[in-house]
């Protein structure tokens, strides 16, 4: 299974972020392990199903920002000539015995888990999608 390790995993986990947002839809369909960090460190605390993305203006994208959680100043600041938008909805599903995860120190997008099985597959606009065993 893989995993998405987000600096804000902890909106989705808590309910706050139902959605990621991109310039463009991207493949991302599919169960992940969900990564967030603490005060204790990184740890799996359940799995996150993402839907296809749906496809708005920006008018629309801002309208939804309790979904995504990316504010128009956020978005003009990312994406300033975008005429469309990618919305990817997500459903979080927690674990009964959340586990701890290492992530090596890394360099700007390069961060990545370090355990057995585990390894870095893709990075989609700050997102790091692992595979693991």
């Amino acid at each position: 299974m893989q995993a998405l390790y987000l600096l804000d995993n902890e909106q989705i986990a808590a309910g706050v972020k139902t959605a990621l947002a991109t310039a463009q839809p991207r493949d991302l369909t599919g169960e992940r392990l969900l990564v967030v960090k603490d005060d204790t460190g990184y740890r799996v605390t359940g799995t996150v199903t993402i839907q296809p993305a749906i496809t708005v203006p920006p008018t629309e994208f801002d309208a939804r920002v309790k979904e995504h959680c990316v504010g128009t100043a956020q978005r003009l600041k990312w994406w300033p000539t975008a005429e469309t938008l990618a919305i990817h909805p997500l459903t979080y599903s927690a674990i009964d015995t959340p586990y701890s995860v290492e992530i090596a120190p890394g360099c700007g997008m390069c961060t990545e888990l370090s355990m057995a099985g585990v390894k870095e597959i893709a990075v989609e606009n700050g997102w790091h999608i692992y595979e693991v065993d």
